[in-house]
């Protein structure tokens, strides 16, 4: 089976959970069989470039550099890459038994051509109008928005099938749009197995992910605080709100307690995490959490919100603490007391890398994709007779 994954950027060229989960999906494919084919964005140049990295068959199209023009990167950068993919798939989509879009990269493509969608499916890793509730509005995310809002519309719509990483995403989807003919299949992030970690003696919190209101980031300050002087915060990750946080750091005198990596390759973030005490995720909102499976695998327990998927992490109630997204006081009495209590932190680390390899590898969830990508065929060839 000849499959083509679509996703705007790869690991090593933007630092996020998306990007991750579709490098390692792929890895989890081939080792099904299948021959696996990624089309993502590149600098600009003219035509597409094809390469193969590690047994994957990159193609690579030029499009526009969003984030050079300041004042409309988010919708310049999406609109390029999806008039490229439709360029692209006009050319070359009967080549493909399954056409798999993730997130909303390639979304032009049931947007404008309804007639040729029943080899594909997405993968919803959020929803637009979740992150626009909670993150820095202006009038370029405001229109990346809307247009990104009504291409996850048309694409639910017309698409066959849908996956969901978490139960609670399926559910905000089965509100917000119709039900695609085959359904809405959950299928979690998977991650690849890690080393476990001895745990640390110093005491760091780890917050990864984009430094944006939708993470929960302001309360970061006054959260850390209310911490001893002795406990440190790693910032791991990148995003609009970086600048007000370090200055709402540095007003409270905390400045040399946190230390500032950027956005970081995923082995890196694993290096981090096993440098902390805990994990802290004080999302408003969140599909699955990926960050969480990092830190599980590591054996480091988690303080996440208890909303969107976050809560589903928690399998057996020992992996981590579920707190109010809107409460300080909550946040920190959890984190005090896995800190003031570091032999059951440990023990909760070690239930929650039990928990990873037994529910979140990428050896069983593969299979379960291929079995989604197999009644797509199926259905495709019912539709043909």
């Amino acid at each position: 089976m000849k499959v083509l994954l679509v996703c705007k950027a790869l690991h090593f060229t933007y630092k996020g959970g998306i990007q991750t989960h579709v490098w390692e999906l792929s890895q989890a494919l081939i080792d099904q069989g299948l021959d696996i084919y990624i089309l993502t964005g590149a600098k600009p140049a003219w035509g597409a470039k094809e390469r193969v990295v590690e047994g994957r068959h990159l193609i690579e199209l030029p499009t526009l550099p969003g984030y050079r023009m300041r004042w409309f990167a988010n919708t310049i950068d999406e609109i390029a890459f999806n008039l490229q993919v439709i360029r692209w798939l006009w050319k070359h989509e009967q080549e493909f038994d399954v056409i798999h879009f993730h997130g909303r990269s390639g979304l032009a493509w049931p947007m404008f051509f309804p007639g040729r969608l029943s080899k594909c499916l997405l993968t919803v890793h959020g929803l637009t109008a979740e992150e626009w509730a909670y993150n820095r509005k202006n009038f370029d995310r405001w229109v990346h928005a809307q247009v990104s809002n009504l291409a996850e519309k048309i694409a639910a719509k017309r698409l066959p099938v849908l996956i969901a990483v978490s139960q609670d995403q399926a559910d905000r989807i089965n509100e917000r749009f119709e039900r695609p003919r085959l359904g809405i299949k959950m299928i979690p992030n998977g991650i690849q197995q890690s080393d476990l970690i001895p745990y640390p003696t110093e005491k760091w919190i780890a917050f990864v992910g984009r430094i944006e209101g939708i993470k929960g980031v302001d309360l970061l300050p006054d959260i850390l605080s209310k911490m001893p002087k002795d406990v440190g915060l790693f910032m791991i990750g990148s995003g609009q709100e970086k600048n007000a946080l370090q200055r709402r750091f540095q007003e409270l005198g905390l400045g040399n307690q946190v230390v500032w990596t950027g956005a970081i390759d995923p082995v890196e973030v694993l290096h981090y995490l096993g440098r902390s005490s805990l994990l802290l995720l004080p999302s408003r909102y969140e599909p699955q959490g990926r960050v969480i499976l990092e830190a599980m695998s590591v054996g480091r327990p988690f303080v996440g919100s208890n909303t969107g998927g976050i809560k589903e992490m928690l399998r057996s109630g020992s992996e981590g603490r579920l707190v109010d997204p809107h409460s300080v006081a909550d946040i920190v009495s959890a984190i005090s007391s896995l800190l003031q209590n570091p032999d059951e932190a440990e023990a909760m680390g070690i239930s929650g890398r039990k928990t990873v390899m037994s529910h979140y590898s990428w050896a069983s969830l593969g299979p379960e994709v291929m079995n989604v990508y197999q009644e797509l065929v199926g259905h495709e060839k019912m539709v043909q007779l």
